[in-house]
């Protein structure tokens, strides 16, 4: 199993965006770090982005076809709209600080970043 922990940062609401995340092993090894701008959008978004983001990084990793991906979230209402686009958007929440970093980086970056340990 491949465990992702992802963070927003959002300047403004809307605001400039953000977005980082650590994709970990079984052992909480880190596999991959990235870190973006993802221009102007709102924390909604953002959050939506850094899970796409995430995916489209595992899917195309050399794990894909070997594990499968758990996407952990600091939201429950972020699951909720998932499993349900009807639901009221969700609360912001920091859980991982090393990811919350990632993401204050990529308001500001004009270069993706991606980092494989």
């Amino acid at each position: 199993m491949i465990s992702l922990l992802r963070h927003v940062c959002v300047r403004g609401q809307p605001g400039a965006a953000g977005i980082g995340g650590l994709l970990r092993d079984n052992n909480s090894k880190i596999l991959l770090k990235f870190s973006k701008s993802v221009g102007i959008a709102d924390s909604n978004l953002a959050e939506l982005m850094a899970i796409k983001e995430a995916f489209e990084l595992f899917i195309g990793s050399r794990w894909a076809n070997d594990f499968r991906l758990a996407i952990e979230s600091d939201s429950a209402n972020v699951v909720k709209w998932i499993n349900n686009p009807h639901a009221i958007p969700w609360r912001f929440r920091e859980e991982n600080a090393e990811a919350d970093a990632l993401a204050k980086a990529g308001v500001e970056r004009s270069v993706d970043l991606i980092i494989f340990e």
